[in-house]
Formats: C-alpha cells, structure tokens, sequence
C-alpha cells in the first residue's frame, strides 16, 4: 500500500513536472510560475523603459502645449480693429498622448508594487 501511494506522488509529480506544452497542467504552470521565475532584473528594466517612454509623452504634450501659447501670442494683428486674429485649431493630439501617459503611469505602478513584493 505505501509503494503504492509513493508511486502515485511520484507519478504525479512527473505529470506535473514535465507536461506536454499543449496540455492545461502546462498552461497553467506556465501562467502561475512565469512571474515568479522572472528576475528583478528584468522588472527594473522593463521600468526604466516604460518611465522613459512616459517622459517622452509628456515632453511631447509640454511642447505641444508651448507651440500652442506660442501660435496665440504671435497671431497676426488686424489692421483695421487692432485685434489679434483667431487662432482656430483643427487637431490636438495632446488627449491621445495623455491617455496613453495614464496607460504608462498604471503600468509603473504595477511594475513596482512588483519590484516591492
């Protein structure tokens, strides 16, 4: 009866160890193991990537916001009514480009609750 149940454990473990790739027992131990296995290294990283590309988004949204000053105060002045022009814009591509910044900052986060634990 004990090899019995020895046998039982080691089979299990080899089924468990070394399955298939197609299987559910791999999937599963693929999805729960790999942020486990995955070294600090790798988080800090992939962090610094993601905080440089969220600078990058708000640079550009900070540029975009001076080009916008800067086309309002230089707007041509009317020679009849002494009023400067209206300055109308068709595109602004700051809400794409803060939509994506939020995105990146959740990211972060996420990342170093990670980089804590």
């Amino acid at each position: 009866m004990k090899r019995l149940i020895v046998l039982g454990i080691v089979l299990g473990a080899l089924i468990y160890g070394n399955p298939e790739q197609s299987s559910r027992v791999f999937k599963i131990f693929k999805d729960k193991s790999l942020p486990v296995l995955k070294a600090n290294a790798e988080y800090r990283e992939e962090l610094e990537y993601k905080m440089a590309e969220l600078a990058a988004y708000q640079k550009a949204i900070d540029d975009i916001t001076a080009d916008m000053e800067r086309i309002e105060e230089n707007a041509p002045i009317c020679p009849m009514t002494g009023n400067k022009a209206i300055t109308i814009i068709t595109k602004d591509g700051r809400d794409e480009l803060r939509a994506k910044s939020e995105v990146l900052e959740e990211e972060i986060r996420l990342l170093e609750d990670k980089l804590k634990e």
